[in-house]
């Protein structure tokens, strides 16, 4: 639609997990109250916290640290690049650094 001004909202390929769009419609809140119930838990109400935390044990919910990494500054991952894990000495910085 050339100079009507509305975009069509671009499509994405689903990978078939389940996301907090998912969760936030089963609990019927927003997704950004899902996401502060996840988050930031003092902020919403007991029953908003209770809803959000059943539509994630409902539907198995697991945040993508990826994603979310994406979205603020803050990925909270840590890369490690080592020859072999086989050897002890690695096995046991890698296990450290978990």
């Amino acid at each position: 639609m050339a100079g009507s001004g509305t975009q069509a909202k671009r499509s994405r390929r689903g990978s078939g997990a389940v996301t907090l769009h998912d969760v936030a419609k089963l609990a019927g809140v927003a997704p950004i109250t899902a996401s502060r119930a996840l988050n930031t838990p003092g902020l919403v109400s007991p029953e908003v916290l209770r809803k959000v935390g059943d539509a994630v044990t409902r539907t198995g919910y697991v945040p993508n640290l990826l994603a979310g990494g994406l979205a603020s500054t803050r990925s909270r991952l840590v890369a490690a690049v080592v020859p072999t894990i086989s050897g002890p000495v690695f096995l046991e910085t890698v296990q450290s650094l978990t």
